[in-house]
């Protein structure tokens, strides 16, 4: 299992392949700190990419990873919910 900060990745040259080798391709990956962290909590959680774009977008790295790591199951949690495997 993994937990990734993927927004931005695109920033560091290939981030995700790199990552996912560098972990042993995990089971299980956990978006962590994708969305706008500053907004209140009483709402959904919303990625960032209507401030950033595409590099903040979180919908378009859950597809980049599904084709890099097809075995690896990526789980987007609610705010303050919780993952038991």
């Amino acid at each position: 299992m993994a937990l990734v900060a993927p927004l931005f990745s695109n920033n560091t040259v290939d981030f995700s392949s790199r990552l996912v080798r560098a972990l042993g391709y995990p089971k299980l990956v956990l978006p962590t700190h994708w969305d706008n962290f500053e907004a209140p909590l009483t709402g959904t959680p919303t990625d960032l990419r209507a401030v950033y774009g595409d590099p903040a977008n979180l919908d378009l790295w859950v597809k980049e990873m599904k084709k890099l790591t097809p075995r690896t199951r990526i789980v987007t949690m609610p705010y303050f919910g919780s993952y038991a495997p």
